[in-house]
C-alpha cells in the first residue's frame, strides 16, 4: 500500500533529486536481481512457508526504516539506501514464497485453474495504492502511511506463518 509513495516520500519530505531517487531505484533492482536465487536456495532448503514468512519481515524492516528519518531526521541518504535495497531483496522473496506455495499446494491437473484463480483473485490488490493515497489524503502523513502499511503487513506476516509446512506440501 506505501510501496509506491516512498519514491514521493523521499522527494517531498527528505528532499531527493531525481538522480538519488535514480540510484535508490538502481539499488533496489540490484537486489532484486541478486536475491532471487537465494530466495529459491532458501525455499528450497526450509519450504515456503519460511520464504514467504521471512519475505513478510523484511517488508516490516523497510517499512520500519523508511520512518527512521521522520522520527530521528538523521541520515536520511543512508537509510533510503537501505529501505530500497530492503525493497529489492523483499520482491522476489515474495514472489518466490507465496508462487510456489501455489504450485505446491495445487495438484498438477489443476495447477492453471489455481494459476488462474489467483490472478483472479489478486485483483483488488491493485486498489492497495488508492487506499494508500487515500490514507495519505486523509492524514498528509507519510508516518501514518507506513504505519498503517505496516499493521497490516505483519497481519498478512502472521498469517504466512500459520500456513502448512512444507511436508504438508
Amino acid at each position: 500500500m506505501a510501496l509506491p509513495f516512498i519514491v514521493l516520500f523521499a522527494r517531498e519530505r527528505l528532499s531527493f533529486n531525481a538522480a538519488d531517487v535514480g540510484i535508490f531505484l538502481t539499488i533496489q533492482m540490484t537486489g532484486s536481481l541478486s536475491m532471487a536465487l537465494l530466495w529459491g536456495k532458501i525455499t528450497d532448503k526450509y519450504g515456503c512457508k519460511v520464504t514467504a514468512g521471512l519475505s513478510s519481515l523484511v517488508s516490516i524492516l523497510f517499512l520500519a526504516a523508511a520512518t527512521m528519518p521522520l522520527l530521528f531526521h538523521c541520515f536520511p541518504q543512508t537509510v533510503m539506501y537501505g529501505v530500497y535495497a530492503l525493497i529489492g531483496v523483499w520482491t522476489p522473496g515474495r514472489q518466490v514464497g507465496f508462487d510456489k506455495m501455489l504450485l505446491r499446494m495445487s495438484s498438477e491437473k489443476l495447477r492453471p485453474v489455481y494459476i488462474a484463480l489467483k490472478g483472479t483473485f489478486s485483483f483488488p490488490l491493485v486498489l492497495y495504492p488508492l487506499m494508500g493515497a487515500f490514507i495519505l489524503r486523509w492524514s498528509s502523513s507519510y508516518g501514518i502511511l507506513l504505519g498503517v502499511t505496516a499493521v497490516l503487513v505483519a497481519g498478512g506476516c502472521a498469517f504466512a506463518f500459520t500456513l502448512p509446512d512444507r511436508a504438508e506440501l
